[in-house]
């Protein structure tokens, strides 16, 4: 992994913005959530985490877990 997060997080943005409606929409902001969390943006990260569970409810448990776990660690309110 390269681990360059920045680059990460926009692509990840754009991911979200093009297919929030589609099958790829709820793992794009996971992931975004992840890398804002990689460069130290945790505002942006618990934004993405709880939206996360409101824009996609019906989203894979285990992805849904994983954001509630992200936010846990980040102590997101």
């Amino acid at each position: 992994m390269r681990e360059d997060y920045e680059r990460s997080a926009v692509a990840f943005a754009n991911c979200y913005e093009n297919y929030k409606t589609g099958a790829k929409g709820d793992g794009c902001l996971l992931k975004l959530g992840i890398s804002m969390k990689n460069i130290k943006k945790t505002e942006e990260a618990c934004i993405a985490f709880k939206s996360l569970k409101d824009e996609f409810p019906k989203a894979n448990k285990s992805l849904l877990d994983r954001a509630d776990n992200e936010a846990k660690k980040l102590k997101c309110k």
